[in-house]
């Protein structure tokens, strides 16, 4: 199907969407003059202070707005700080976009707070309206996050509706347009696949239409544990990231954690659970949605380990599912044990690194082969 024609699809399907049943927001006036300016983040990973960080956390505890900064500043200067967060990449490190506006949510007080403001719907649209896709002939000269700031603040549009409900019927139709435009624009551009239209590849999930008439091949397929169970929420996808997004991802995540070492690029094939728990190979190419322990339990053939230390093979299961990961060994840091974990972060790299330094919370349970 045409870029074109895909397009067209879209604009139907979302329009549809968001028209089908959005409320109004209500914008209250500022009555208190409020600080336009953006918070400036202590250290950045622009900053050499930033490979200091050796655990997730250490970072968090740096990014964090100060209380009465956060409170006082204008929504545009809040989403600008948003935008300049420096972990704001890793909504690609997730199984949904759902699983990373939560995490977000939890991990960064400037997040909940954006989402808090009356008037963040606009202030999202005025941005979006402002920004312009990155050329052919400019993607070796613009930074990373130039690169990706279309489709970071259609995660932020998405994160939006989680949080407080479709936009209404003016606003619905000023996202339409503004989608337009910008699909237009990467279209022109020649170095876009259709997984950097994050919006609308979110309402169209989310809706329910087929993504393989959409444009993007989002196939079920069944593929089954060594013991013959079926493994549900099991994926094919296609088209791959272009060579220029997968580029940009592979260096966005090596800024962003550089004490993480890259094994293999980008890719939307497949991620963490598939590659933990189904197949260990960089030519995997299924995704898995949902974490499937359970299943493997039932079958005998991983068992909840809870002998202490963990040992290579094992896997290590975060957060009740949110991530998967292979536990490769320990080395010694500063004196001290650190345990290593290989893991797919969703459609970015694959990774190893310590269990505690990765975009996912450290809370896990360990599991062996029976």
């Amino acid at each position: 199907m045409k870029k074109v024609n895909m397009i067209s699809f879209l604009r139907v399907a979302v329009l549809a969407l968001v028209l089908s049943n959005m409320s109004p927001v209500t914008v209250v006036a500022a009555t208190a003059v409020m600080d336009n300016m953006p918070y400036d983040f202590p250290v950045t990973p622009d900053d050499d202070g930033w490979k200091e960080f050796t655990t997730k956390q250490e970072m968090l505890d740096v990014c964090q707005i100060p209380q009465n900064k956060l409170e006082n500043m204008t929504t545009e200067a809040l989403l600008e700080t948003v935008l300049n967060y420096p972990l704001i990449g890793t909504y690609t490190a997730f199984n949904s976009i759902e699983d990373a506006c939560a995490v977000m949510s939890d991990d960064f007080n400037g997040f909940d707070e954006l989402f808090s403001r009356s008037d963040i719907s606009e202030i999202l649209m005025e941005k979006y309206s402002g920004v312009q896709v990155v050329t052919a002939k400019e993607v070796e000269i613009v930074p990373t996050e130039e690169f990706f700031l279309p489709s970071t603040i259609e995660y932020l549009f998405a994160c939006d509706e989680i949080k407080n409900g479709e936009y209404s019927d003016k606003q619905a139709e000023e996202v339409y347009d503004l989608l337009d435009e910008k699909m237009k624009e990467r279209e022109s551009a020649g170095i876009y696949s259709t997984a950097s239209e994050v919006y609308a590849n979110y309402m169209l999930q989310k809706s329910g239409v087929n993504m393989l008439q959409a444009g993007e091949n989002f196939k079920k397929v069944t593929i089954k544990t060594p013991k013959g169970s079926v493994i549900p929420e099991a994926y094919s996808r296609s088209p791959e990231y272009t060579k220029a997004e997968i580029k940009e991802i592979n260096e966005w995540y090596d800024k962003e954690w550089p004490l993480a070492k890259r094994v293999s690029s980008a890719t939307i094939k497949y991620n963490c659970h598939s590659y933990a728990w189904y197949n260990r190979s960089t030519s995997n190419a299924y995704w898995i949605d949902k974490g499937p322990a359970s299943i493997y339990v039932k079958d005998g053939i991983y068992s909840k380990y809870t002998g202490g230390t963990a040992r290579s093979g094992m896997i290590y299961y975060y957060n009740g599912g949110e991530h998967s990961g292979v536990a490769i060994g320990t080395e010694m840091v500063s004196g001290a044990q650190v345990f290593y974990v290989r893991s797919k972060w969703g459609s970015a790299p694959l990774y190893e690194h310590p269990f505690n330094y990765c975009p996912y919370s450290s809370k896990h349970v360990l599991y062996s082969k029976s």
